[in-house]
């Protein structure tokens, strides 16, 4: 860490050319003399020591460096604004990305396990009172198939009820032309429904009544093809009616349970596709499609247990296995999952593999599809214009609840700007708000130049109450009329001051007064009344319009005027107030107008 701060001191005090002489064909590297007429002194281990002379540091004993040699310069706008030397720039290793908008895969990974589908399994229970005589299936595990034999059972109540079919088969065989049957048919049909409520099959019911005669023992058959994961009885054990004696599930189909942590729950949908792997069968790739997403979280986990449907047709995945799982999400700017393959399409709620490009039912259950819209899915993928603001993840310097980043606004400038971050989507952020696609963001070499601020005592990344924040965008209609209206002065008094016309300078300084008083928004009424103007003459009124400058380039950031069709353009003059600079707004970007200079100097300056 030591080495780390040193080195970022050495970099610091490298920045020994202040910009401020920007734009002067004079301009060079600072002079011993200019270095000593700095009034302020600071330490570069504790930059709160503050003096107004050369010397050492009450703490550390280090000698004092002039705070004017961070290369940080105050602008006229009251923005903190870090401006460096190129030298200092390729010294820092400061590296800048243009904010883009794009759609970017996020990648996730998850544990899980596979389980049995619980929708496949059949339980054989006990429909009467009898005993076990023979065991085809005696111990758990073995494949079974639908049909197949099982078990050998004997009941008494049985060979009754197989006495009274008989019976009733024989009186109504036993009918001649002339003759009514001796039992109603529909006796017969009763007794046939009654052994097919006991479990005999049609086929052992044809088969009763061709033999003729009463069975002792009945073959109990498989009603699915799986594998007994229950078997409750053994030879020769007596059972009651509802005794369960095999429990059968079908693996064609299973479940693979996935714990997926609450800050990755948003990301998932039903109906999405998953991929995943498991250790018996190295380098291939399953697949599988989420069923459900679980209301609660598991609260001794702190993971919301996901369901993932999968064919297993093949038989190669078992339950109880480990798997690992990912999924690629593709996001909006609105935080809407982008998938090609459901976008305008039709899905069952539940049965996911079922999907449609129309509405309909669904083949399964019956129940009416929904869009899969209703599920979390962007009704059609979207242009680029939707894509959101991204930036690296290296570009924010993240502080609790707040995000800042550094804006290159100029070879050499950066100034310092909180931003509203959403999601991160693999090695990018997206940014809410704060950030306009273009501009260019410190994305290595930011945490260098957030140290030169601290160790100036301007806003950094600890302290960032002075930074600018990002665009709210939430004034009224009538505000953004009447902040038009006061541009518009504003423009009025900047063409004043370059004819140099002081009763028109304050008949437009006086029009603000009054265009003050009619906003409705507090913060913005706040932050422009506290401005006042300097009335002596045509200077001083100058100085005051730098103050305005910065004010209303503010207030046009805060408020999103842009969106609120006032256009603004902003420009520099280096050379204004014996070099120290001053911004200035134009309404047209066509050609500078310098309201600080008059006629003399009307085209010095650029548009930044």
């Amino acid at each position: 860490m030591l080495f780390k701060f040193c080195a970022t001191v050495l970099i610091i005090l490298s920045f020994n050319v202040l910009l401020s002489a920007q734009g002067h064909e004079h301009a060079s590297a600072m002079t011993s003399e200019s270095a000593l007429k700095a009034q302020i002194w600071t330490c570069s281990m504790h930059p709160h020591i503050k003096k107004n002379a050369p010397g050492k540091c009450p703490i550390c004993e280090m000698d004092l460096i002039p705070l004017e040699s961070s290369g940080i310069k105050t602008s006229s706008s009251s923005e903190p604004i870090v401006k460096l030397t190129p030298y200092a720039e390729k010294l820092a290793e400061l590296k800048t990305f243009a904010v883009k908008r794009d759609f970017v895969a996020e990648s996730l990974a998850f544990s899980g396990r596979i389980e049995y589908d619980e929708t496949r399994y059949a339980r054989i229970s006990a429909r009467f009172s009898g005993r076990v005589e023979k065991l085809y299936v005696n111990y758990s595990g073995i494949p079974v198939k639908a049909g197949e034999h099982i078990a050998e059972l004997f009941s008494p109540e049985l060979m009754v009820l197989q006495r009274e079919y008989l019976l009733a088969l024989k009186a109504s065989a036993n009918t001649s032309a002339d003759k009514e049957p001796l039992l109603p048919s529909g006796i017969l049909n009763a007794a046939k429904a009654k052994m097919r409520l006991w479990g005999l099959s049609d086929s052992q019911i044809e088969a009763l009544g061709k033999r003729g005669t009463v069975s002792e023992q009945m073959t109990l058959f498989a009603p699915i093809n799986g594998i007994v994961v229950e078997k409750n009885i053994v030879s020769g054990q007596y059972f009651k009616e509802g005794d369960p004696l095999f429990t059968i599930s079908d693996v064609s189909h299973l479940w693979l349970i996935l714990d997926v942590y609450e800050s990755d729950i948003r990301f998932l949908r039903y109906g999405q596709d998953i991929s995943f792997h498991v250790e018996a069968f190295p380098g291939e790739i399953f697949k599988g499609r989420i069923a459900y997403l679980s209301p609660e979280m598991n609260r001794s986990t702190r993971t919301v247990p996901v369901r993932v449907n999968l064919d297993n047709s093949d038989g190669r995945l078992r339950p109880g296995m480990l798997a690992r799982a990912s999924v690629s999400v593709v996001l909006d700017s609105e935080g809407t999952v982008l998938d090609a393959g459901l976008a305008g399409k039709w899905i069952s709620p539940m049965h996911p593999e079922i999907i449609k490009d129309a509405p309909g039912s669904c083949d399964i259950c019956g129940m009416p599809l929904v869009p899969a819209e209703s599920m979390g899915y962007a009704g059609k993928l979207r242009d680029k214009s939707s894509a959101p603001l991204l930036i690296p993840a290296s570009a924010p310097l993240i502080t609790g609840k707040r995000a800042l980043v550094y804006v290159k606004t100029a070879p050499g400038e950066y100034i310092g700007r909180l931003v509203t971050l959403g999601a991160r989507a693999g090695d990018y952020y997206i940014v809410k708000s704060g950030l306009k696609e273009g501009e260019e963001v410190v994305y290595n070499g930011n945490m260098k130049i957030d140290s030169a601020a601290q160790i100036a005592g301007l806003p950094s990344m600890t302290s960032p109450e002075n930074f600018e924040t990002s665009a709210r965008d939430t004034i009224s209609h009538s505000d953004a009329l009447v902040l038009a209206k006061l541009f518009s002065s504003y423009f009025k008094l900047g063409d004043a001051l370059i004819a140099a016309d002081l009763k028109s300078s304050l008949v437009a300084a006086d029009s603000f007064t009054v265009l003050i008083a009619d906003l409705k928004d507090p913060k913005i009424k706040e932050k422009l009344s506290a401005l006042t103007f300097k009335r002596n003459d045509i200077q001083t009124m100058r100085e005051s319009f730098s103050s305005l400058s910065g004010l209303l380039y503010s207030v046009y950031r805060e408020a999103g005027l842009e969106h609120h069709g006032i256009k603004a353009y902003r420009a520099f003059c280096p050379m204004a107030f014996d070099d120290k600079g001053a911004y200035w707004l134009q309404e047209s970007d066509k050609v500078i107008a310098n309201p600080y200079f008059g006629r003399e100097m009307l085209r010095c300056g650029e548009f930044k």
